[in-house]
C-alpha cells in the first residue's frame, strides 16, 4: 500500500479522493500502531495526496466537502501543511475573486457561486461580503452587457419617418400608372 501511494501513479478524482482521504489518514492514525515502522510514511503519504487533491480541486463546489472531510477527521495541528493549503485555497476565493469567475458568463453560474461563497463563508469563518459584491458587479455587468446587445439588435423605427417624397419624385415613380 506504501509504494502505491508513494509512487504518484493514482489518478486522482477530488471529489471523492477529497472526502476520503481523511478519512483514511484517521483510521492509518488511530488503528496502526505507533512503534508500526511504516505509519508514519503512510501518515505522510496519504497527506502529500491530499494536499494534491485540494490544489487541483477544481469546480471549486468540491472544495466544500473536503473540508468538512478534513474538519470531521483530522486534528489539523497534526496536519499543518493540510490547513495551509486550504486556508490558501479558501483565500483565494475570497481575495481573487474577480479571477475566480472570470470563467463565468450566466447569472445562473454567478449566483450559484454567491451560495457558494456563503457556504464556504459559514465553515472557514471567512466575510464573504466583499467578495459577493464583486459577484454582483459582475451580475450586473452581464445584465448591462445584455440589454446593450439587445438595443444594438433591434431596427431603429425613425429611420424611415423622416423620409419624405416631393411631388416630382412621386409622380416619376407612378408615372406610368397615371398616363
Amino acid at each position: 500500500m506504501l509504494s502505491v501511494l508513494q509512487v504518484n501513479s493514482l489518478d486522482l478524482i477530488p471529489w471523492t479522493d477529497g472526502r476520503l482521504l481523511p478519512e483514511l489518514y484517521w483510521k492509518i492514525n488511530n488503528f496502526i500502531a505507533d512503534d508500526c515502522s511504516i505509519k508514519t510514511q503512510l501518515l505522510l503519504a496519504v497527506e502529500t495526496i491530499l494536499i494534491n487533491v485540494i490544489q487541483v480541486s477544481n469546480p471549486v463546489e468540491d472544495l466544500i466537502p473536503i473540508i468538512d472531510a478534513v474538519n470531521e477527521h483530522l486534528t489539523l495541528g497534526e496536519v499543518i501543511h493540510v490547513k495551509e493549503v486550504i486556508d490558501s485555497a479558501v483565500n483565494y476565493e475570497f481575495t481573487e475573486t474577480w479571477h475566480a469567475i472570470s470563467n463565468f458568463n450566466t447569472e445562473g453560474e454567478l449566483t450559484e457561486y454567491i451560495d457558494f461563497l456563503t457556504s464556504l463563508a459559514k465553515i472557514s469563518g471567512h466575510c464573504p461580503e466583499e467578495a459577493k459584491s464583486v459577484v454582483q458587479r459582475r451580475i450586473a455587468d452581464l445584465e448591462e452587457l445584455e440589454r446593450h446587445e439587445i438595443g444594438a439588435t433591434l431596427p431603429s423605427s425613425k429611420s424611415h419617418i423622416d423620409d419624405k417624397f416631393s411631388d416630382n419624385e412621386l409622380k416619376s415613380l407612378f408615372y406610368n400608372l397615371i398616363k
